[in-house]
């Protein structure tokens, strides 16, 4: 797994890096198992750019967020990303039993119980 931010135009102090750090790890607990995730900050000249880029083999998922203070934009981009794994995990479960692998399954079922 790969996992870590990058600064751009920008050298956080230590307590920002351990904010940034926390947050990686928050959502790597959230990620899809055996995802990639790429951070990215660039200090603006309005105040701060960022991003998190999650891949897995599941689908790839972006959040962005922008402010002034690094510490929202931070709290902002996790709380974004963590809907989006939110959502990915309450609806994968549908589309597994809209699918046809799914009501093969329910077959199975039923005729091993049936016989």
């Amino acid at each position: 797994m790969l996992n870590h931010f990058h600064y751009k135009n920008y050298d956080p102090d230590f307590d920002t890096r351990v904010l940034a750090e926390s947050v990686l790890q928050r959502l790597e607990d959230a990620a899809p198992y055996s995802s990639s995730i790429l951070g990215m900050v660039e200090k603006t000249p309005h105040g701060f750019s960022a991003s998190i880029d999650i891949r897995s083999e599941h689908g790839t998922f972006l959040a962005t967020a922008q402010g002034t203070q690094i510490e929202s934009v931070l709290y902002s981009l996790e709380s974004k990303m963590k809907s989006k794994l939110s959502h990915w995990v309450n609806t994968r479960f549908e589309r597994i039993k809209s699918s046809n692998w799914f009501r093969h399954g329910e077959n199975f079922q039923k005729s091993a119980h049936s016989a």
